[in-house]
């Protein structure tokens, strides 16, 4: 009798236990700065809520013993975890991609390419000190994502996932589906002519200062057709058009692009290059700069495969 209920109380202890490092609470009067700030940066604005543990309903998984969960937010349908570590990217992301493994999901192959190492550089993007999402799959479960983030002296690996995409489709796609779906679809991307011009794009790398570069600044990713590859950025800097012009200019003429034309006006500026391809047609490169009010710039670099689409403004879009 005794050993019985040893057993049973032993029963309770566990399920007790397994409970509360999952349970989590809602904070109701005031959240913790650094961890709003910390998931609000994945989420954005809207109505939310944060907690000081793992949602109920976030897919299962084990948490090593070096990691702390910091927190939990759900947004609608969307759901993210952060977890508090001491590793490093390298040593931390592989870890809790083991755990989700090791329990039957499936590491997805990466949709888009790595971040642009050519095209305009922001060297004050934190973006380019982060790890690339890593997506994990599982047929019942659904997609998790995982994230790392290094700010001062704190690391966090953040977990994505959402509870309501079934919901916009007739049934959940399985795995195989779904590797099925990126595979053509990087299939398609090699096969376009985008993406073969976008390899001569030079490496363009905006003015760092803490004095005269400002956010926000976009820089934004390759746009491309069979004939023309382009990446766009802004900027807000204390410069006149034509330092700014000859900053580019400069770096460019070190990449095998040789200068065809220039032309630097007050509101504008337009170079041409031009390079010789081994094996195709040779390419023109246009960079245009173009300013507006409180020192903002517009900045554009083309590529066309001579024969092309020629003709078209660096400034505005062909007529519909």
């Amino acid at each position: 009798m005794n050993r019985t209920i040893t057993l049973f109380a032993l029963l309770v202890t566990l399920i007790f236990s397994g409970a509360s490092a999952r349970a989590a609470e809602e904070y109701t009067d005031s959240v913790p700065a650094g961890l709003l700030h910390l998931l609000m940066d994945f989420y954005g604005q809207g109505n939310f809520a944060v907690y000081d543990g793992i949602l109920d309903e976030f897919p299962d998984f084990d948490l090593p013993d070096e990691f702390q969960v910091a927190g939990s937010m759900r947004q609608s349908t969307s759901m993210r975890v952060a977890l508090q570590t001491d590793l490093d990217e390298a040593t931390a992301v592989p870890l809790i991609v083991n755990e989700f493994v090791t329990n039957n999901w499936i590491e997805m192959p990466v949709i888009r390419p790595p971040m642009q190492d050519t095209g305009f550089i922001s060297p004050n993007d934190p973006r380019r000190q982060q790890h690339d999402s890593i997506r994990l799959c599982h047929d019942r479960q659904g997609n998790v994502s995982v994230d790392y983030v290094q700010r001062e002296n704190e690391a966090h690996v953040m977990l994505s996932a959402n509870s309501g995409l079934a919901l916009f489709m007739d049934r959940p796609r399985s795995c195989a589906e779904q590797i099925e779906q990126i595979q053509q679809s990087l299939t398609m991307r090699s096969l376009r002519g985008g993406p073969a011009l976008a390899q001569y794009m030079p490496r363009m790398e905006l003015p760092a200062s803490d004095t005269n570069f400002y956010r926000p600044v976009r820089v934004g990713g390759f746009s491309s057709s069979s004939q023309e590859t382009e990446t766009e950025a802004s900027i807000v800097i204390d410069w006149d058009i034509e330092a700014l012009y000859e900053h580019f200019a400069g770096q460019i003429n070190t990449q095998d692009w040789t200068q065809d034309s220039s032309s630097v006006g007050d509101v504008s500026a337009i170079g041409t290059w031009t390079k010789d391809t081994a094996g195709s047609a040779p390419l023109v490169g246009t960079l245009s700069i173009l300013a507006s009010d409180d020192d903002f710039y517009e900045l554009k670099f083309a590529i066309r495969s001579q024969g092309g689409s020629g003709g078209r403004s660096p400034f505005f879009p062909p007529p519909r």
